[in-house]
């Protein structure tokens, strides 16, 4: 994890502190509106994550009922019943999976940096 994160700020990591600060925000702030982007395109309720992850449930029957313990998607079994019932699994998925949620995840902002000379004085 460190070494990703070294390399993600490889270009600023020999800068004061403050700057490198501001690189962090701009970079974390671009994510979250390229995500929001993203979200903006998506058509269905569920992350991809989600989707995919039930899609595959679908094509495989055979598995562990501790998976939606772990995870919180349906394991193949529940996704079978599902399937035999004529039930959309995907109406059935945890809400932390909702499109709504990763809208939340990325809607925050962070506020940038005020310049050192405007900063107030502390005395020691």
């Amino acid at each position: 994890m460190s070494k990703c994160f070294n390399n993600w700020i490889k270009d600023e990591r020999d800068k004061p502190i403050l700057t490198l600060l501001e690189h962090l925000r701009r970079k974390v702030m671009a994510r979250f509106s390229d995500k929001c982007e993203e979200l903006e395109k998506l058509k269905e309720s569920i992350t991809p994550y989600a989707r995919q992850t039930l899609i595959t449930n679908e094509k495989k029957r055979e598995g562990s009922c501790k998976y939606i313990m772990i995870i919180e998607l349906h394991c193949k079994h529940v996704v079978v019943v599902f399937m035999y019932n004529i039930v959309f699994s995907h109406d059935h998925v945890h809400w932390y999976y909702a499109k709504e949620a990763l809208k939340l995840t990325y809607s925050g902002a962070i506020n940038h940096i005020l310049e050192e000379s405007i900063w107030p004085e502390y005395y020691s």
